[in-house]
């Protein structure tokens, strides 16, 4: 760092001073993902500030919080790394759900397809994951694709775990094969800018280390 007037220590503690002149990926990551949220959007009607916002954020997500760093005689430390990785694991969920429906309902399938393999590549037996690219490919006209992606989900599920798919993704997989799916309703191009939520920038931020 650098610089030790950074840090704030005690006794119990050592930590970023909250008002010290940097910028952290993980201030800049939750600010992002949190932007749409607090302009109240739904999924498919992001404006064009939050959608580049929710962009920013899954690209800024570079690897799991800490990942691969423990101290292994301090289980509470441990116990804080993991909580704080899946809260941030999860926001970065949200917002490929997010991106995801919204570049569907604006017939960009092949844009959709990008955010879902990011969202199966989190978990390879997600069956939601599975059935959103099963989805996108049909909508993309890319049947034999969507189709090989129900066959991978059936045997990872069935390797893995020793389950069938679920019902409703056998119904996705039997509508897409018949050539009956289809797409959603198109809701046209994204709202006005309209956001006054500031998004980070060139300002400081605080606390970790990347997402």
């Amino acid at each position: 760092l650098g610089d030790a007037s950074m840090l704030v220590a005690d006794r119990l503690q050592v930590g970023l001073d909250p008002g010290a002149e940097i910028r952290l990926d993980v201030t800049a990551f939750r600010e992002l993902v949190n932007q749409a949220k607090v302009h109240g959007h739904t999924p498919e009607t992001l404006c064009a500030d939050c959608l580049k916002a929710l962009e920013q954020a899954v690209e800024l997500y570079r690897g799991d919080f800490m990942a691969g760093f423990n101290l292994s005689d301090s289980p509470g430390f441990d116990d804080w790394r993991f909580f704080q990785g899946d809260e941030l694991r999860q926001l970065l969920v949200d917002a490929l759900q997010r991106l995801i429906h919204w570049h569907s309902a604006n017939g960009e399938y092949e844009q959709g397809v990008v955010y879902a393999r990011r969202w199966l590549s989190l978990d390879r037996l997600h069956e939601p994951a599975h059935r959103s690219l099963m989805e996108l490919y049909a909508w993309a006209g890319q049947q034999a694709a969507a189709l090989r992606q129900y066959q991978e989900c059936e045997r990872l599920l069935r390797e893995q775990l020793g389950v069938e798919p679920e019902a409703e993704t056998r119904a996705v997989y039997e509508q897409i094969r018949a050539r009956t799916f289809a797409p959603p309703e198109r809701i046209g191009e994204p709202a006005g800018r309209g956001c006054r939520a500031r998004a980070p920038g060139g300002s400081a931020g605080r606390g970790g280390s990347e997402p």
